[in-house]
C-alpha cells in the first residue's frame, strides 16, 4: 500500500505517488512510495499509476534512469493521472531492445499528462511510442524523445481522433516520424489543440516528420482549428533527403506562428480531398522560415503566408481565383513575392467569320503556369465574339483566344483589366 503522506514533503500534493529510480539519491528513496531496482522498473511505475488512478492524482518519478524490461507492455494512462518527472534532462526512461509495444497509450480518457521526461523508445517498437485515441483535454509537456524504428509509419507521438491536446516544450530526434495527428472515424471535426515550442531533428532520410490528416474517405471529418506556436523541423542535410517536414491532408484552419521548416527535400506539402475526404482550407503561416519546396494541390483553398522567407520552389495548382493562395510581404531570394499583377490594356483585334483568333498582350512578371483572366469593359466584345481561353503563353505574355460564331468578321475594341495570379514563384 503506497504511503501517500510522503508525497506531501515533495510538494506534489496529497494524492501524489512517488517512485524512485534505482540510481536516485538515498533521500529520494526514503521519501518514495515505490523504489525501482533498475531491471524492470515498468512494474513499479505501473503499480504507481494503478494506485494514482483511485486517487485521481500524480505519479512523480525521481531523477535518475528507469528501464522498461524486455517483453513489457504499454503503460495505459488513465483519466486524471499525470506522470511527472524531475525534468527532461533528469528523469530518463530507457526502453529495451526487441520490445515492440508502445511505451504510453491513452484511449477514451481525458485530463491526463506526461511531463518532465526523457524517453528513449527501442528501435524495434511496432507501434507509436506515445499513442492517444479518442482522448481529450490532455498535455504532453517538457519531453525529450529520441529513437524509435527507422519506419515511416511509426511516430514518436501519435494523436488520433482527439480534442484539446496541449503539447509544449518538446524536443525529439525521430528515426521514423515525429508527430502524427489524424481523424480516422469521421465522427467529428477533431482538433482545437495548441502545440508550442516543439522541435524535431529527424535522424533518417525519406521520412515525413509532422503529419496532420483529416478523414481520408467519403466524409467531411476535418482535423482543424489548431495553433502551432513555433514548430521546428531541422534535420541534418543528409537526413533531409527524400523527407517531408510538414504534410497536411484534408485539414483546415490551422495557424502556424514562426514555423521553421528547413533541410527537407519538401518543407511543406498540403493536399485536400484525398480519398474523397474534405479539402484543406484556410491554413495560415506567419513569419516562417521555409527553405525547401512547397506543394499546394488543387483542393487547397485560401492558404495564407504572411511575412517570413520562402526559399524553395513553390508549386501551387489551385487555379480558382476565389480560392487562391495569398502571399503577404513574404521574401523569396531576398525579394518580395509578387502575388498578383493587374494591368489595364487596350485591345483592338479582328477575328474572321467562324474562326478562332488570338490577342497577345505584354504583362511584365507573368510566367507560364500562372493563372490569368481578363475583365473587359462593357461594349469591348461584340455579340457573337466569344473569349474562350485566357492563359500565360510565354514569359511576360498573356494570350486571349476568341471564337467568332457569326458569318462576318468581328472586332474586339476597347479596354480590359488583365489579372495574373502568380503560381510560379
Amino acid at each position: 500500500m503506497p504511503i501517500t503522506l510522503t508525497a506531501l514533503t515533495n510538494g506534489l500534493g496529497p494524492t501524489a505517488i512517488t517512485v524512485a529510480a534505482s540510481n536516485a539519491p538515498s533521500v529520494n528513496k526514503r521519501r518514495s512510495d515505490y523504489i525501482c531496482d533498475g531491471s524492470n522498473d515498468w512494474t513499479q511505475i505501473q503499480a504507481a499509476v494503478t494506485a494514482a488512478t483511485s486517487l485521481g492524482g500524480v505519479v512523480a518519478l525521481s531523477a535518475g534512469t528507469f528501464t522498461r524490461a524486455l517483453g513489457s507492455s504499454s503503460i495505459t494512462l488513465p483519466a486524471g493521472v499525470q506522470i511527472i518527472g524531475a525534468g527532461r534532462g533528469a528523469t530518463i526512461i530507457n526502453d529495451t531492445s526487441s520490445n515492440t509495444a508502445s511505451l504510453f497509450t491513452a484511449t477514451n480518457v481525458a485530463r491526463f499528462g506526461l511531463d518532465g521526461l526523457r524517453i528513449n523508445p527501442a528501435s524495434t517498437i511496432t507501434d507509436h511510442a506515445i499513442k492517444t485515441t479518442n482522448a481529450n483535454y490532455f498535455h504532453l509537456r517538457d519531453l525529450d524523445i529520441r529513437g524509435g524504428p527507422t519506419d515511416s509509419s511509426i511516430y514518436l507521438i501519435a494523436i488520433r481522433n482527439s480534442f484539446d491536446a496541449y503539447l509544449t516544450n518538446i524536443y525529439a530526434q525521430p528515426n521514423g516520424g515525429g508527430l502524427r495527428m489524424e481523424n480516422t472515424d469521421n465522427a467529428y471535426n477533431y482538433g482545437n489543440s495548441v502545440i508550442e515550442q516543439v522541435e524535431f531533428q529527424p535522424q533518417q532520410p525519406n521520412m515525413t516528420c509532422v503529419y496532420i490528416s483529416g478523414y481520408q474517405g467519403a466524409g467531411s471529418g476535418n482535423y482543424n482549428i489548431m495553433c502551432f506556436n513555433y514548430l521546428s523541423v531541422t534535420p541534418l542535410t543528409a537526413n533531409g533527403v527524400g523527407a517531408t517536414g510538414l504534410k497536411i491532408v484534408n485539414s483546415s484552419y490551422i495557424k502556424f506562428n514562426t514555423p521553421d521548416l528547413e533541410q527537407c527535400a519538401t518543407s511543406l506539402d498540403i493536399s485536400g480531398a484525398v480519398s474523397g475526404g474534405p479539402g484543406s482550407n484556410g491554413n495560415t503561416f506567419i513569419n516562417g522560415y521555409i527553405d525547401s519546396s512547397i506543394n499546394l494541390d488543387a483542393n487547397t483553398a485560401g492558404t495564407v503566408f504572411v511575412g517570413g522567407r520562402l526559399n524553395g520552389t513553390i508549386t501551387d495548382t489551385q487555379t480558382d481565383p476565389l480560392k487562391s493562395t495569398t502571399y503577404l510581404n513574404c521574401l523569396k531570394s531576398g525579394n518580395l513575392i509578387q502575388t498578383d499583377i493587374q494591368v489595364d490594356k487596350t485591345i483592338s483585334t479582328a477575328v474572321g467569320a467562324t474562326t478562332t483568333g488570338t490577342w497577345n498582350t505584354t504583362v511584365s512578371g507573368a510566367k507560364v503556369g500562372d493563372t490569368a483572366y481578363v475583365n473587359f469593359t462593357s461594349g469591348t466584345i461584340p455579340a457573337g465574339l466569344i473569349p474562350t481561353n485566357v492563359y500565360v503563353s510565354a514569359t511576360n505574355t498573356v494570350t486571349v483566344e476568341f471564337y467568332n460564331t457569326t458569318g462576318s468578321s468581328k472586332t474586339a475594341s476597347g479596354t480590359g483589366r488583365v489579372t495574373v495570379l502568380k503560381r510560379t514563384l
